[in-house]
Protein backbone atom coordinates (compact mmCIF):
# COMPACT_ATOMS: atom_id res chain seq x y z
CA UNK A 1 0.00 0.00 0.00
CA UNK A 2 1.21 3.61 -1.02
CA UNK A 3 2.94 4.90 2.28
CA UNK A 4 1.52 8.61 3.38
CA UNK A 5 4.70 11.28 4.12
CA UNK A 6 4.39 11.36 7.99
CA UNK A 7 6.01 14.79 9.30
CA UNK A 8 9.65 13.28 10.43
CA UNK A 9 9.89 11.42 6.82
CA UNK A 10 8.67 15.02 4.96
CA UNK A 11 11.30 16.73 7.36
CA UNK A 12 14.02 14.11 6.60
CA UNK A 13 13.19 13.96 3.24
CA UNK A 14 11.92 17.81 1.72
CA UNK A 15 14.02 19.42 4.50
CA UNK A 16 12.84 23.37 4.24
CA UNK A 17 10.33 21.98 2.28
CA UNK A 18 12.59 22.40 -1.02
CA UNK A 19 13.62 19.47 -3.10
CA UNK A 20 17.62 19.14 -4.17
CA UNK A 21 17.51 20.57 -8.21
CA UNK A 22 18.00 17.12 -9.95
CA UNK A 23 15.43 15.29 -7.77
CA UNK A 24 11.92 15.20 -9.69
CA UNK A 25 8.26 14.16 -8.41
CA UNK A 26 6.44 11.52 -9.31
CA UNK A 27 2.51 11.73 -10.33
CA UNK A 28 -0.05 8.73 -10.66
CA UNK A 29 -3.56 8.75 -11.72
CA UNK A 30 -5.51 6.25 -9.49
CA UNK A 31 -8.81 5.03 -9.29
CA UNK A 32 -9.56 5.92 -6.00
CA UNK A 33 -10.01 8.84 -3.72
CA UNK A 34 -6.94 10.58 -1.93
CA UNK A 35 -7.58 8.06 1.81
CA UNK A 36 -7.32 5.16 -0.36
CA UNK A 37 -4.64 5.12 -2.34
CA UNK A 38 -2.56 1.76 -3.78
CA UNK A 39 -0.89 0.52 -5.86
CA UNK A 40 -3.70 -2.05 -7.39
CA UNK A 41 -5.92 1.12 -8.62
CA UNK A 42 -3.38 2.98 -10.27
CA UNK A 43 -4.97 3.79 -13.48
CA UNK A 44 -1.77 5.94 -15.44
CA UNK A 45 1.78 6.64 -14.39
CA UNK A 46 1.35 10.27 -15.26
CA UNK A 47 5.20 10.71 -15.83
CA UNK A 48 8.16 12.52 -13.71
CA UNK A 49 7.34 16.14 -12.62
CA UNK A 50 10.61 18.14 -13.68
CA UNK A 51 11.79 21.16 -11.88
CA UNK A 52 11.50 23.36 -14.32
CA UNK A 53 12.19 27.50 -14.71
CA UNK A 54 10.30 27.26 -18.11
CA UNK A 55 6.95 26.04 -17.63
CA UNK A 56 4.88 28.56 -18.55
CA UNK A 57 2.35 26.21 -20.30
CA UNK A 58 1.65 24.24 -18.03
CA UNK A 59 1.38 27.09 -14.90
CA UNK A 60 -0.74 29.29 -17.56
CA UNK A 61 -3.04 25.87 -17.49
CA UNK A 62 -3.35 25.86 -13.79
CA UNK A 63 -3.29 29.52 -12.96
CA UNK A 64 -5.53 32.13 -13.15
CA UNK A 65 -4.41 34.35 -15.99
CA UNK A 66 -0.96 36.82 -15.02
CA UNK A 67 -0.98 34.46 -11.87
CA UNK A 68 3.27 34.59 -10.76
CA UNK A 69 4.72 31.36 -11.61
CA UNK A 70 5.89 29.93 -7.95
CA UNK A 71 9.92 29.10 -8.01
CA UNK A 72 10.52 26.14 -7.71
CA UNK A 73 7.45 24.50 -10.32
CA UNK A 74 7.52 20.98 -10.94
CA UNK A 75 5.36 20.06 -13.82
CA UNK A 76 4.15 17.10 -16.15
CA UNK A 77 1.63 17.44 -19.51
CA UNK A 78 0.75 13.74 -19.80
CA UNK A 79 -1.98 12.84 -22.31
CA UNK A 80 -3.90 9.93 -20.74
CA UNK A 81 -5.46 7.07 -22.91
CA UNK A 82 -6.59 4.63 -19.92
CA UNK A 83 -9.75 6.79 -19.35
CA UNK A 84 -12.12 8.42 -20.81
CA UNK A 85 -13.10 12.17 -19.87
CA UNK A 86 -16.37 11.02 -19.15
CA UNK A 87 -15.12 9.23 -16.11
CA UNK A 88 -12.79 11.31 -15.15
CA UNK A 89 -15.81 14.32 -14.85
CA UNK A 90 -17.92 11.51 -13.22
CA UNK A 91 -15.34 11.21 -10.07
CA UNK A 92 -13.79 8.70 -8.48
CA UNK A 93 -10.34 9.53 -9.60
CA UNK A 94 -7.14 10.88 -7.99
CA UNK A 95 -3.87 12.37 -9.01
CA UNK A 96 -1.52 11.80 -6.16
CA UNK A 97 1.94 13.57 -6.41
CA UNK A 98 4.72 10.75 -4.69
CA UNK A 99 8.49 12.23 -3.14
CA UNK A 100 9.93 11.18 -6.40
CA UNK A 101 8.38 9.09 -10.17
CA UNK A 102 8.32 5.71 -8.24
CA UNK A 103 4.56 4.37 -7.29
CA UNK A 104 6.06 3.07 -3.67
CA UNK A 105 7.53 6.72 -2.25
CA UNK A 106 5.57 8.30 -0.26
CA UNK A 107 2.59 10.61 -1.17
CA UNK A 108 3.05 14.45 -0.91
CA UNK A 109 0.08 16.06 -1.86
CA UNK A 110 -3.15 14.66 -3.62
CA UNK A 111 -6.12 15.88 -4.91
CA UNK A 112 -9.16 13.83 -6.28
CA UNK A 113 -10.63 15.02 -9.74
CA UNK A 114 -14.45 15.76 -10.45
CA UNK A 115 -16.03 18.57 -13.39
CA UNK A 116 -16.84 19.22 -16.36
CA UNK A 117 -13.27 19.55 -18.58
CA UNK A 118 -11.66 20.96 -19.05
CA UNK A 119 -11.07 22.21 -14.86
CA UNK A 120 -8.59 22.83 -12.75
CA UNK A 121 -8.38 20.37 -9.36
CA UNK A 122 -5.90 21.23 -6.10
CA UNK A 123 -3.39 18.89 -4.74
CA UNK A 124 -3.33 18.83 -1.14
CA UNK A 125 -0.42 19.09 0.86
CA UNK A 126 0.16 15.25 2.74
CA UNK A 127 1.40 14.99 5.85
CA UNK A 128 2.96 18.51 6.31
CA UNK A 129 5.21 17.45 3.32
CA UNK A 130 5.71 21.26 2.63
CA UNK A 131 4.41 20.37 -1.28
CA UNK A 132 1.15 21.15 -2.68
CA UNK A 133 0.13 21.64 -6.73
CA UNK A 134 -2.70 21.60 -9.11
CA UNK A 135 -3.49 19.51 -12.44
CA UNK A 136 -5.51 20.53 -15.04
CA UNK A 137 -7.95 18.34 -16.46
CA UNK A 138 -8.98 18.75 -20.80
CA UNK A 139 -8.99 17.63 -24.03
CA UNK A 140 -5.53 18.76 -26.26
CA UNK A 141 -5.37 19.78 -30.05
CA UNK A 142 -5.51 15.82 -31.04
CA UNK A 143 -8.74 15.24 -28.76
CA UNK A 144 -6.78 13.02 -26.14
CA UNK A 145 -7.74 13.69 -22.47
CA UNK A 146 -4.48 15.44 -21.13
CA UNK A 147 -3.27 16.39 -17.64
CA UNK A 148 -1.10 19.32 -16.74
CA UNK A 149 0.12 18.60 -13.51
CA UNK A 150 2.45 21.13 -11.11
CA UNK A 151 3.32 21.19 -7.91
CA UNK A 152 5.51 23.71 -5.86
CA UNK A 153 5.75 24.65 -2.30
CA UNK A 154 3.27 25.17 0.11
CA UNK A 155 1.51 28.96 -0.16
CA UNK A 156 3.74 29.90 -3.17
CA UNK A 157 1.29 30.11 -5.53
CA UNK A 158 -2.20 32.58 -4.91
Amino acid sequence: MTRLLTSAAATALLGTAALADDDDLGAYLYAADCGSLSGDAIVADVGDLDRDDDASDEWARVSDAGAPQPDPLWSEDEDIDDVSADEIGGGGYAVAIHATDDEDADVVACGVLRGTLPFVAALDEVGGSGIEGRVAVGMDDDDELSLATTAFEVGAAD
